[in-house]
């Protein structure tokens, strides 16, 4: 009896570490706690800025259409320069916003706001992509209007040659995510803060 009672034991461990990925806080073993802090008390507070929340507002009521993002996203990637729209993009208040906090965070080596349909609001540096809505970075920390933190893959980055992990915190207003915002992070930096 004590066999298949461990037996069944064993079985439902199994089973819930197998879902425990799902269940566990999108963390990275590999991001400092130091980090963890400042992403739940100032990256939290900097989504909060009225710049950037405002113009999260703005840009969701103007609902555009997943099909027009998805245009807009294939004329950036295949675009090597920086087009009118995408400079007025890195020009508006809610990238001097983070460029201001990017400045006074010096490991912070690239920013960018989405809104709640992951199309970029305001930027600091051009993204590979314009639509990020299909990426963890704005699924997790969006969270279909809960919001979290989301915590990605720590890596190196070759174009300024550290080791990078994006932060992704949600803009939240009411108590709903409006959108996010994503936070590239010199680890290298952070050490040396």
């Amino acid at each position: 009896m004590k066999t298949v009672q461990g037996k069944i034991i064993l079985l439902i461990t199994l089973s819930l570490l197998a879902f425990a990925p799902i269940m566990a806080s999108a963390q990275s073993q590999d991001v400092p706690k130091t980090l963890v802090e400042f992403s739940n008390t100032a990256m939290l507070q900097f989504a909060q800025n009225p710049m950037v929340v405002e113009s999260v507002k703005a840009q969701n009521a103007k609902a555009y259409t997943l099909s027009r993002i998805k245009d807009v996203d294939e004329d950036w990637k295949a675009s090597s320069s920086i087009k009118g729209y995408m400079f007025d993009l890195m020009r508006n208040r809610c990238s001097y916003a983070l460029m201001n906090f990017q400045n006074d965070n010096k490991f912070v080596v690239e920013a960018f706001v989405m809104d709640n349909k992951g199309a970029l609001v305001g930027l600091t540096n051009k993204t590979s992509d314009y639509w990020q809505g299909d990426e963890a970075k704005f699924t997790e920390s969006y969270k279909g209007g809960s919001g979290a933190i989301h915590y990605g893959d720590v890596e190196y980055d070759d174009s300024i040659g550290e080791i990078v992990v994006q932060v992704s915190v949600p803009v939240m207003t009411g108590g709903k995510a409006i959108g996010a915002i994503t936070f590239g992070v010199s680890l290298d930096r952070w050490e040396q803060r």
